[in-house]
């Protein structure tokens, strides 16, 4: 069970605002990302590409022999109008490496004219190894985004949206995804199906929104006999999927056949969809585990057994908080016992009344739905409300603590000043418009007395703009106009300092301004 420092859980939740913003800069007229030169590429390669050629535009579908290194800053356009779906292949034995950095990420976008869901196919991994990483990448506008056959990758830091099909397809594959922002896919976020035992997958610290369907697909198939297969979804937040928030779906094509889907779910935040957690079986049987996570504000149900054959028991629910599920929190849950599913006579650490599960029926007390910021608040009841036996594994929050209910854990650090750092920084709109004269900084600060100083460069680091703002607890909105500022990239800087001038914390990002 991997749990990352609290700074490294809210700078890769929010790196979606800075991959997001910079890709944008890409559909401008006059990008500088480019440098005027044009590779074009199709067929076998191998080799190293780097910035220095940008864009490589693949005017046919490329099959890497033996290795493809991607560096950071790389710019790769697939040709929409030289036959449609390429893809970049990666099969048995070879090694595809993207590896691009925060603030200089790889690109895989269609070229010009072909700037929609489906223009080109996907980043195609088929009996490929261990090694192979997409990291910092921003991946758009294919049919899915990372396709995996047989194959196990790493894919980190990404931000992966507006695909035809799902953003991240894997088929039979342990495929690792961390810390990365999949959303406005037209099918499922992340769609994994196994017809043969699988039970390598993890997807940790993921935002995974807007889908058209479910947040997370994840299914067991048993096409020749037997199949049992599981995955791991931890520190997730997954929200506003007009489907599922989580589906866990099996199957068996043989009538004395068995097929077992297991997903454990643990320090998730799922809210804003049509159901939570739901589980479906056509023959064998569906599961789901669900710790410590927060299950609140969907549209139907909480946690769903669809069918006879789904297995959600109340024992798989625990150390949970559950609040404002539109129809009810459970349906058809099994094997019930006394004091399941409302607050009663029992209580757990904290002394609050919860149900013999230690599950929580209480308000989670989120910072602001509105602008998805679902971090905890001080009054909160989820703090230190978890258990640290997770899955057999012991598990304590980042500071040292019990760990919290939900994604996104609240630092309880003692001291004062500590206690006045940078939380989180985005700002919206993105990317912004000048006519809207508006933009607005987000800022959570985790309380005490603290002053945030916020200064904006333009594209030549000349500062255009410094004021200060007094911090209260929690989220704070700063609004500036940006009426008078020209088309562009910009640069911010947001430097917490505490009364008596010592610097606390510093956040650095972009944002753009359009016509």
């Amino acid at each position: 069970m991997c749990r990352g420092a609290n700074s490294e859980i809210y700078g890769m939740v929010y790196m979606k605002v800075i991959l997001t913003i910079v890709n944008s800069l890409l559909f401008l007229a006059a990008s500088p990302l480019e440098t005027g030169a044009q590779i074009t590429v199709s067929g076998d390669v191998t080799g190293v590409w780097t910035s220095d050629n940008n864009p490589y535009t693949v005017t046919g579908s490329v099959n890497i022999v033996d290795s493809l290194i991607i560096e950071p800053g790389v710019i790769v356009k697939f040709d929409f109008h030289s036959g449609g779906s390429h893809s970049i292949f990666a099969d048995e034995n070879d090694k595809f490496v993207a590896r691009g950095t925060e603030f200089d990420p790889v690109f895989f976008l269609p070229y010009v004219g072909g700037q929609a869901p489906g223009s080109w196919g996907s980043l195609h991994f088929s009996g490929s190894g261990n090694d192979d990483t997409l990291r910092h990448c921003v991946i758009r506008y294919g049919t899915n985004g990372v396709y995996c056959s047989n194959s196990n990758p790493t894919i980190n830091n990404c931000e992966i949206y507006e695909h035809s099909s799902h953003g991240v397809y894997g088929y039979d594959s342990d495929i690792q995804i961390e810390d990365c922002v999949i959303h406005n896919n037209q099918y499922h976020g992340i769609c994994l199906k196994n017809h043969h035992d699988r039970h390598g997958a993890r997807i940790v610290g993921c935002d995974i929104y807007e889908s058209k369907y479910s947040g997370i697909a994840f299914f067991g198939y048993d096409s020749i006999g037997s199949v049992s297969a599981s995955c791991e979804i931890e520190r997730c937040r997954v929200y506003d999927n007009p489907s599922n928030g989580v589906h866990v779906v099996s199957g068996t094509y043989w009538i004395g056949g068995t097929a077992h889907s297991l997903a454990k779910i643990s320090n998730c935040t799922i809210v804003g969809n049509n159901a939570g957690v739901r589980a479906f079986a056509y023959r064998g049987y569906a599961e789901a585990r669900v710790t410590n996570s927060i299950v609140a504000f969907n549209e139907t149900y909480g946690v769903v057994n669809e069918d006879s054959e789904s297995h959600i028991e109340a024992r798989d629910v625990g150390y949970s908080c559950f609040w404002h599920n539109g129809i009810g929190n459970f349906f058809a849950i099994r094997s019930i016992p006394a004091g399941f599913g409302a607050n009663g006579d029992f209580q757990n650490a904290n002394g609050d009344s919860c149900d013999v599960n230690f599950n929580m029926y209480s308000d989670p007390s989120l910072t602001d739905l509105s602008t998805h910021d679902y971090s905890l608040q001080l009054e909160s009841k989820c703090i230190d409300a978890g258990t640290s036996d997770v899955d057999g594994e012991l598990v304590m929050d980042p500071d040292g603590t019990l760990p919290d209910i939900g994604a996104l854990h609240y630092d309880q650090l003692s001291d004062a000043e500590t206690a006045n750092s940078i939380l989180e920084v985005y700002v919206f709109p993105v990317p912004a418009s000048a006519r809207s004269d508006q933009l607005t900084f987000v800022v959570r600060s985790d309380g005490g007395s603290a002053v945030a100083g916020i200064r904006v460069y333009d594209g030549h680091y000349s500062k255009v703009a410094e004021f200060d703002h007094r911090l209260r607890g929690g989220s704070n909105q700063i609004s500036y106009d940006i009426s008078l500022l020209a088309p562009g990239v910009y640069l911010y800087e947001v430097e917490v300092h505490s009364d008596a001038g010592r610097t606390l914390s510093v956040d650095r990002s972009k944002f753009i301004v359009v016509p």
